[in-house]
């Protein structure tokens, strides 16, 4: 399985923020035009379904269906899998459509039944299927992409957001620690990597991808290079419970200054200070992580909103070293996950 495994942790995660996640989008939907919203995921990204309804694909894809005054989902499963996905979601069994491999078409035709006459349906997903958007029109629907608009409802974000956050950073943090314990075994770029990732799934990561750097080029998938004892840099992506975090660490070469330089520039980041800019030689750069980088879905933050999450990053050119972490943005400055 590519996702690891989901969990509800009810502490992090409870019944009501799911809830309040989906009145609220719901109501910025109906604004934007919308009658209902479907948000729509699958093996390879559903961020999205996640966040809103604590479920994500294993097999095939599945979306949920939100209207004014009712919650249900498709699943591109049978109605064995529906207990477990019911303890996930919290949702009952009877909203659980099973749909196999006609996941589009169920989409449509439960639609057409609430709304026999048409309208707008507002879409959310990073990678939406075709045949989505197809049978929505075939049914006499008007298919409208909103990522724009969740976009815009998670500059601030809810408590239980910055909670998933905070432990998804120190997951991920535990995970770079195991990879600098194998590095100075003798570890190479690979098998570090390989390291981190496995603890970080380990301790509950959904998704995680790793880059690496060499010698100051750009940042590629990590290969096999007699590189053991070397100086190259690894930069992880990871999602949990829906939330995206990062941190890039050099290998083999002192960064603690330019961590230190990172915590300084981010005192500095308060409700609409400058996000960018230069300090002591190093770039400082802000921006908001939603996806692993190859989709280029990780946006550099413009305006800073209380009790945003951000990444914020240094890179010095001249001495190839470049470090990105977590933070949350206070009046008083951006506090480190």
């Amino acid at each position: 399985m590519k996702r690891g495994y989901m969990d509800w942790n009810k502490e992090l995660l409870p019944a009501g923020v799911l809830e309040n996640r989906r009145r609220v989008l719901m109501e910025t939907a109906v604004k934007a035009g919308a009658d209902a919203v479907v948000i729509y995921g699958d093996v390879y990204s559903a961020d999205e379904l996640s966040f809103y309804v604590n479920y994500a694909p294993y097999w095939c894809n599945s979306a949920a269906v939100i209207t004014a005054d009712e919650f249900y989902m498709v699943t591109g499963h049978n109605n064995r899998v529906n207990p477990w996905i019911s303890t996930l979601t919290g949702l009952k069994e009877e909203n659980l459509l099973a749909a196999g491999f006609k996941v589009p078409v169920k989409i449509a035709e439960s639609l057409k039944d609430k709304f026999p006459l048409g309208g707008t349906i507002g879409i959310i997903g990073k990678y939406v299927m075709a045949e989505v958007i197809k049978e929505l029109k075939n049914h006499g629907f008007h298919p409208v992409m909103l990522d724009s608009l969740v976009s815009g409802l998670l500059k601030n974000t809810d408590e239980a957001y910055k909670k998933t956050a905070a432990k998804a950073a120190a997951i991920l943090k535990h995970a770079f620690i195991q990879g600098e314990a194998a590095y100075d075994r003798g570890g190479n770029s690979k098998t570090v990597a390989a390291e981190i990732e496995y603890d970080a799934r380990k301790n509950g990561a959904m998704d995680i991808v790793l880059y690496a750097a060499y010698d100051g080029q750009e940042f590629g998938l990590p290969v096999m290079k007699e590189d053991v004892g070397g100086h190259w840099t690894l930069y992880g992506l990871m999602q949990y419970l829906g939330v995206w975090v990062s941190l890039a660490q050099p290998f083999g070469i002192n960064y603690k200054q330019a961590e230190a330089l990172l915590d300084r520039a981010a005192g500095w980041l308060i409700p609409g200070a400058e996000t960018a800019g230069n300090m002591e030689g190093y770039e400082i750069s802000v921006k908001r992580v939603t996806a692993d980088a190859i989709s280029n879905l990780n946006e550099e933050v413009k305006e800073l909103c209380e009790n945003q999450i951000v990444a914020v990053s240094a890179y010095c050119k001249s001495d190839g070293i470049y470090c990105e972490k977590m933070y949350c943005v206070t009046g008083k400055g951006a506090i480190a996950l």
